[in-house]
């Protein structure tokens, strides 16, 4: 069987998707969109949130960037693990000094729980 190489491919209609099945390909927009997803930010955003108790709570309201993955920091002297989850569990622990990624549309989507009030979280994720 021969593989010709040197054809000029001008313009595609059709692309196969993961399954087999024929499907569009990207639009110039879709690629443009993926591009910019994948690309470093100019800036980042970082904040300290400090428990206001021992309940559950979220953490301010900031928009992520498509892409961008939130890192949370539990800070050396908090009094405990930081319990990380959503609204209803918070079932993962940080320890002291430990840290977790989280990809989100917004940080408040991110609940903490601590045994002590007052115990602090630092956040940093790339914007702009």
């Amino acid at each position: 069987m021969t593989l010709e190489t040197n054809t000029k491919v001008e313009r595609l209609n059709v692309v196969q998707d993961s399954e087999g099945n024929d499907a569009a390909p990207a639009t110039e927009q879709e690629q443009q969109a993926i591009s910019s997803a994948l690309s470093n930010n100019d800036s980042l955003t970082a904040f300290t949130h400090s428990t206001s108790g021992t309940d559950a709570e979220p953490l301010p309201e900031n928009a992520v960037p498509d892409g961008v993955e939130v890192l949370m920091y539990a800070k050396d002297a908090n009094g405990g693990f930081v319990w990380v989850g959503d609204s209803a569990t918070q079932a993962v622990p940080i320890k002291p000094g430990g840290s977790l990624t989280l990809a989100v549309s917004d940080t408040s989507a991110i609940y903490v729980r601590t045994p002590t009030s007052g115990d602090e979280v630092g956040v940093l994720y790339e914007d702009g």
